[in-house]
């Protein structure tokens, strides 16, 4: 199993789920449940083309599987068209005869927007996933992928629970807050762990690591955002990039939260620090599953 880069943490348009890639391994999480993807019903890449009468056709894919006995069938176009001029993309998904998803969306020099209903089927058993990305809605690939995966721990809470993450102005913060800094390693004992699985590599069989969802009660993640003189911000932008490449040069933790665009801090509410986390012989990578809160500057 290629480990180069170990973890790789993307979104699914309508899932609290989070697609994790561990090698050639891929898998679906939250924070209280996991499932294994154990077939790729469609992989499809596409190139753009050149417009021929007002119209470039990028995709036009028609598909039709034997899924659990029930017929699943799948319509998806991607192209570049006038009226306004823009490329616009439709999935149409239905299961069983019945509708599951019918998303549609036009990016254009005018603006754009989307309608529908992006699909997804879930059970108690498995989940089926589909992502339908291209470079004209800003995306890095023209793909059209279906994904099925086991549920290995189930996650019984409502898709509604997905935590929306706050802002913080910087004036509304407690006096010397900006003084407190934890490392990862410093707040390790507060862990509490959801879920965890041994990942192996199913080409030798070999142990690889340890995959687990964290929290941290009573810690956030912080992140600094700017508003305001654009100039004043590209300045403390460009010291916090220098200041991160002078901790990386000397790899040693250096407690200044307040020369750090990041940092870990004590929570200010009920919000804490979870993480998706990949243990090896290496080390611990770490991925936040619900993202920083940001402090609020005006400059």
């Amino acid at each position: 199993m290629d480990t180069t880069t170990l973890l790789s943490v993307s979104g699914i348009p309508s899932l609290k789920e989070k697609r994790v890639e561990i090698g050639n391994q891929v898998f679906l999480v939250s924070t209280h449940g996991i499932a294994i993807r154990t077939e790729t019903l469609c992989e499809k890449e596409f190139n753009r083309t050149t417009m021929v009468g007002g119209e470039a056709i990028h995709l036009h894919y028609e598909g039709s599987f034997n899924l659990h006995g029930k017929l699943l069938e799948v319509t998806a176009t991607n192209k570049t068209s006038g009226g306004p001029a823009g490329v616009r993309k439709r999935l149409d998904v239905r299961y069983d005869h019945e509708v599951i998803g019918n998303y549609s969306a036009l990016i254009s020099y005018m603006g754009g927007g989307s309608n529908g209903k992006w699909p997804f089927i879930r059970t108690k058993d498995w989940i089926l996933t589909f992502t339908f990305t291209s470079t004209g809605f800003n995306s890095k690939k023209n793909l059209l992928l279906i994904e099925y995966f086991k549920v290995l721990i189930p996650d019984h809470s409502p898709e509604n629970t997905t935590i929306k993450r706050k802002g913080v102005s910087s004036t509304a913060l407690p006096a010397y807050f900006m003084d407190e800094e934890y490392s990862p390693e410093e707040i390790e004992a507060h862990k509490v762990i959801h879920w965890l699985i041994p990942v192996i590599d199913p080409a030798t069989d070999k142990f690889v690591g340890r995959l687990s969802c964290c929290s941290y009660p009573g810690y956030e993640r912080y992140t600094k955002s700017y508003y305001g003189d654009y100039n004043k911000i590209r300045e403390i932008t460009k010291r916090f990039k220098e200041i991160d490449s002078l901790y990386n040069e000397i790899k040693i933790f250096i407690k200044n939260a307040r020369e750090k665009e990041s940092f870990i801090g004590k929570a200010l509410n009920e919000d804490c620090i979870v993480n998706i986390e990949f243990e090896t012989d290496g080390g611990t990578e770490r991925h936040s599953l619900e993202g920083d809160t940001s402090i609020n500057y005006t400059v």
